[in-house]
């Protein structure tokens, strides 16, 4: 991920240099850029610039403040196409240390 905070006062936008070789998305709304180019990202004040090279898979979940707050049942897959990707999703108890003597999954 590319994030562009402003730190121009009162900014709406800003320049942003997108790395060659790769398809950029807005993580904002899935528009997507030619990577090696200069963009003008759109800076509201709610919101950072954050861009996902191709490839990306970013996995998404529900909201919490921590651990246990409350279920993860759903995880989301946001697969950005263009590109090749893998990822390996990590998982343990969260509230021990069990996962030294090997209590936890990776898929």
């Amino acid at each position: 991920m590319l994030v562009a905070p402003v730190t121009t006062y009162k900014a709406r936008s800003r320049k942003v240099y997108l790395p060659a070789a790769s398809r950029w998305y807005s993580l904002a709304d899935g528009a997507s850029f030619q990577g090696g180019t200069y963009i003008d990202a759109s800076a509201p004040y709610d919101e950072i610039p954050v861009f996902v090279r191709a490839g990306a898979i970013v996995p998404t979940g529900p909201d919490q403040q921590w651990i246990g707050e409350k279920t993860a049942d759903t995880l989301t897959l946001h697969v950005y196409a263009g590109a090749d990707g893998d990822f390996t999703l990590y998982k343990d108890q969260g509230t021990t240390f069990d996962y030294e003597n090997g209590a936890f999954s990776e898929v």
